[in-house]
Formats: structure tokens, C-alpha cells, sequence
């Protein structure tokens, strides 16, 4: 069962685990067959059926950005549901829970991350999640638990996040902020991050789906890139030259993958981001002749 299926994630996953001849129950609240999008929890009768082998929970709240006023809904949504999804799992005879995390979970810091890295709790939405983690982690003696850390997601019909934003940023010929590296550091290219396209992801995730043994699990390519980088790829797609200027503030951090433990496992196939940064672009161009 993949709850949060009509999701970015959720609904390239479904596609992928049919390819892969997985048997996939979906559950999204935009088809009423997953959490209430008022209170953000599982209606009462929501049920798990029995004999489901495993539930991929990838639910988001859609009011991560609004903190502190809607922290009750992204508690709600990251960490109490996810903990219900967990129980009736285990109440069904699940034997495999796999809770869709981030990298934004660990302490800030300019090297790679590895799974081991000092966590958060400084911050409403990494707090969330790491509650989240340590929750579903009780129930680790009946199921094989994986909390899944993912980097830099993205893909074509993704909006509102980092690389579609930055799409319609260098489109609209809008400068871009780069962070510099500390407060007294000379400027760079802005944050670094490991960046980890959605159809990447949702087949490491069918691939994980079979192992045992893996609490934690950092998911990112091999691609590390800085935000100028991004949008001169984004730029030579849409023949645009991006506009950039140095922001006031400087970042604490990159937000760098350590990705060998996740290497040797998975042994997955990446995407080059800059043949995908071309479709997206393709993609963003024709949502907006369609509007």
C-alpha cells in the first residue's frame, strides 16, 4: 500500500512498482481514499487490508511553509498519521514499513551527510520528521522499518519546490539569490545539494522494498550541484541568460548526501540532471501554453 499515491512521489512510485510487477494499493486524500486534508489524520475506518505485505508512507502536508501557525497540521500529517499508517500496517500482518523522510533532518553542516550526522530539532519541520522516524522505530521487532532520507527531488510535473521554482525564476528573468558559504566567506556558487530525480527514486524504493536489515537510509544520486550551476543548465535549455546576485544572508550549511551506504545496496541507475533539467523545461513550457 503507498499511502500519499497521488502525490509527486507517490504517483511515479504506483507506475514503477506496476513495472516491477508489485501489486500496489493507493491511498490519497485527493481521491478521499487516504488522510482527511482538514485535520490531516486517518479517517477512522481507514484500514490496511490484511495479507498487505507493505505500506511506502509518503504523505506530505501541504503547510510546511507555514510555521509555526500550521504546525498541528504537519505534525499531524508527518508524525501522528505516519504513526497510525505504522500501527495498522502492523495490525494487518505487514511485515515492511517504509517512511518517506529527508535529508532535512540532519544538524546543518558544509560536509556530506552521512546517516550517522547529529539531527535537528531546532526546526518545525525537520523536528516533525525526525518524531516521525524515532516513532515508527518502536515498532522495528514486528516490521522491517526503513525511514528513507531523500535529497533534491525532482522531475517534470513537480511545482513549488526548489528546481521547478528556480525553472520559473531564470524564465522570468528574475535574478537569483546566491548564499555565500559563512558570514565572512567570499561568495560562491550558493547552497550545494545532491539532487535525486523522482523516477530515481521511485525504483531504489522498489528495489529497497525486498531488503532487510536498513533502519536508515540516506537516497540521493551521485550529482551534486550549486544553485548557479542549476539554473545555467536551466538557462542553456530555455536559451535564457540567468540573472544572479549575492544575498544578504549567508547559509550554515550544504545539504550534501553521503550516499555510500545507499550505493552498495541499491546499486541504482541515475538520471543525468542536465538531459532532465530539458524535459522539465519542456514540460513546464507546455503546462503553461496549456494555461
Amino acid at each position: 500500500m503507498v499511502i500519499g499515491a497521488g502525490g509527486f512521489l507517490g504517483r511515479s512510485l504506483c507506475r514503477a512498482m506496476l513495472t516491477a510487477g508489485i501489486e500496489a494499493i493507493a491511498a490519497s486524500s485527493a481521491n478521499g481514499t487516504g488522510i482527511d486534508p482538514l485535520t490531516g489524520l486517518l479517517p477512522d475506518d481507514f484500514r490496511v487490508p490484511q495479507g498487505t505485505d507493505g505500506v511506502v508512507y509518503l504523505a506530505q502536508s501541504p503547510y510546511a511553509a507555514r510555521m509555526p501557525a500550521m504546525a498541528s497540521h504537519v505534525f499531524a500529517v508527518n508524525t501522528l498519521t505516519a504513526l497510525q499508517a505504522a500501527l495498522r500496517a502492523r495490525a494487518a500482518g505487514a511485515t515492511r514499513f517504509v517512511y518517506a523522510s529527508t535529508g532535512n533532518v540532519y544538524q546543518p553542516s558544509f560536509a556530506p551527510l552521512q546517516e550517522s550526522h547529529p539531527l535537528r530539532r531546532d526546526d518545525w519541520y525537520a523536528l516533525s520528521k525526525v518524531h516521525a522516524e524515532e516513532s515508527v522505530a518502536l515498532l522495528s521487532a514486528d516490521m522491517e522499518i526503513t525511514s528513507l532520507r531523500i535529497f533534491g527531488l525532482y522531475g517534470p510535473g513537480q511545482s513549488g519546490r526548489l528546481v521547478p521554482n528556480l525553472i520559473r525564476a531564470v524564465a522570468a528573468e528574475r535574478a537569483v539569490l546566491l548564499e555565500r558559504p559563512g558570514a565572512d566567506a567570499e561568495a560562491d556558487g550558493g547552497l550545494r545539494i545532491s539532487l535525486l530525480h523522482v523516477e530515481d527514486a521511485s525504483h531504489a524504493i522498489c528495489r529497497l522494498l525486498a531488503m532487510r536489515g536498513v533502519p536508515v537510509l540516506n537516497l540521493a544520486s551521485d550529482e551534486v550541484w550549486d544553485i548557479q550551476s542549476i539554473c545555467l543548465s536551466i538557462g542553456k535549455a530555455l536559451g535564457i541568460r540567468p540573472q544572479f546576485r549575492n544575498a544578504a544572508a549567508a547559509r550554515k550549511g550544504n545539504m550534501i548526501a553521503d550516499t555510500a551506504r545507499m550505493l552498495r545496496l541499491l546499486q541504482p541507475r541515475f538520471t543525468p540532471f542536465n538531459a532532465a533539467i530539458e524535459a522539465m523545461v519542456r514540460s513546464a513550457a507546455a503546462q503553461h501554453v496549456h494555461h
